[in-house]
């Protein structure tokens, strides 16, 4: 019955936690197995934490004297985790901390674990005590629990991460976002710009569609919202049946690293759910026994297969994992030869294609037996490839990528390459290619290639004329038939309509 058995570290007190992965019917007597658990770990000599789930009664002792300060007690559930922390950010308005936190009815459970674990362990941690006990205990009711129930919570806060790996996404903070969207200064001036309002900026749009713009503007709103992820949100993915959603974030490589690299969200249940899984062992000179040993990685791309039942990320931890949507447990993981700045899937053959920093371009096709395919490309040199496009719609063998180089004081070097993953060989070169290439789109329908790439002080926006060759096996022609010139030194997207 149970299956886990690890000792916690990061703790000031040693602990043993022991985890049942079974369900509610799997425990016909949790109590009597949690006091022979609890006398079991006891009876090793050193103070103890057990926490059986799903059953969720744990012992805690503080002294090595047998069951000296023994206490008993159900864990919180979620929703009376969120009553507890409801109350607690209605009186945290005067903390030094508050300022920092902004819209304090949005902060997360992680957060508020976060923050209770260091005003509890500061040195002011006797004063917070007291704040709980006489401004936030009184007000918190929750039925069947005690004062002390409160007090033993936000105390074993110090001790405990959450159980539950998944953020309620709120509806009432995306109205109030909404509200402030409303009104703010760079929504008013693309609202001017759009035609809507007294001033109207593009005067040679036509009135229908400025008034279409800015229809879409006014109506177009925040519909729900959450906090919890690790850092920046750098990529976003929607299942092909719109009910889940995938992100990608960044994460700080410090002692703030935290989980949220990788989150799976559902929008029936109103959740997004952490998927841990992208993470490498903390430096030594990090190591430190309040800090989980394990860092997460900035995860750099999402993708969902065509039936929208598996996820795929790629991470700097130098993988790309796959994932079932259904239940977010990790299916595989592929090794690559470093560090994964891009990934791309193709919706043919749910072929994988991921580049790395070192250059390395590796794709990836599992055949009907299971069996995986690997294909490796190198460029010479400092370029890595920063783009990749499948061309599923003109031909699914072909991959498009544009590189950037490594080195800031190389703005001339560039690539832009085809490359047939049925030959396993490359094509043909683009050209012009030179300049750090940062993005990339491809037009399937109108067969019209775009790069953004930077040159020196400024950007070029590059458009050819994709031509297909009437012979089997040649790779098509590829002219650049206009250039434009952006001030901007870098360009994050380039698109088309």
């Amino acid at each position: 019955m149970i299956q886990e058995l690890c000792q916690i570290k990061g703790s000031e007190k040693n602990c043993i936690w022991i985890r049942d992965l079974g369900t509610r019917g799997d425990l016909i007597c949790p109590s009597v197995l949690g006091t022979l658990l609890g006398i079991w770990a006891i009876g090793m000599g050193f103070p103890v934490m057990v926490y059986i789930h799903p059953s969720n009664i744990f012992y805690r002792s503080y002294t090595n004297c047998g069951l000296d300060g023994r206490v008993l007690h159900v864990s919180f559930s979620p929703s009376e985790v969120d009553i507890v922390f409801k109350t607690l950010s209605e009186e945290f308005s005067e903390d030094p901390l508050a300022p920092s936190l902004g819209d304090l009815s949005t902060v997360s459970a992680n957060t508020w674990f976060d923050i209770l674990n260091t005003k509890l362990k500061g040195p002011e941690a006797e004063k917070f005590v007291k704040f709980l006990e006489t401004k936030v205990i009184p007000k918190i009711i929750v039925k069947g629990r005690t004062a002390k129930d409160l007090l033993l919570f936000f105390q074993d806060s110090v001790y405990l991460e959450p159980d539950d790996s998944f953020i309620k996404l709120s509806t009432k903070s995306a109205r109030e976002a909404a509200k402030r969207v409303s009104f703010s200064p760079p929504l008013m001036r693309l609202r001017h710009e759009m035609g809507y309002g007294a001033r109207a900026g593009r005067r040679d749009l036509s009135s229908s569609i400025r008034k279409a713009k800015a229809a879409c503007m006014e109506y177009l709103k925040p519909q729900a919202s959450f906090t919890g992820g690790s850092s920046d949100i750098i990529d976003i993915c929607w299942s092909p049946n719109g009910r889940r959603f995938a992100l990608a974030s960044t994460t700080l490589n410090d002692i703030y690293n935290r989980p949220g690299n990788l989150m799976l969200g559902y929008i029936e249940q109103m959740e997004v759910k952490l998927l841990d899984g992208h993470k490498t062992p903390r430096p030594i000179e990090q190591r430190d026994p309040t800090l989980d040993n394990q860092m997460r990685s900035t995860v750099t791309g999402v993708a969902f297969s065509n039936d929208g039942s598996l996820l795929y990320s790629s991470s700097y931890d130098a993988t790309i994992k796959t994932w079932s949507t259904e239940d977010g447990f990790l299916l595989d993981s592929v090794d690559l030869n470093g560090p994964v700045v891009k990934m791309s899937l193709s919706k043919s053959h749910n072929a994988i294609a991921g580049s790395t920093q070192n250059g390395s371009l590796e794709l990836f096709r599992t055949d009907m037996e299971g069996k995986t395919h690997t294909t490796k490309f190198q460029q010479s040199g400092e370029l890595y490839a920063s783009t990749l496009i499948w061309a599923d719609r003109i031909n699914s063998n072909w991959l498009l990528a544009a590189y950037d180089t490594a080195t800031e004081n190389r703005p001339g070097k560039g690539l832009c390459a085809i490359y047939d993953a049925s030959t396993q060989k490359q094509l043909s070169t683009i050209r012009p290619s030179a300049g750090r290439h940062f993005d990339m789109f491809l037009h399937q329908e109108a067969k019209v290639l775009v790069t953004g790439v930077s040159s020196a002080a400024t950007s070029i926006i590059r458009i050819y004329d994709v031509i297909l060759s009437s012979k089997t096996g040649r790779g098509p022609q590829v002219n650049m038939c206009d250039m434009a010139e952006c001030p901007q030194k870098d360009i994050n997207v380039v698109t088309m309509s």
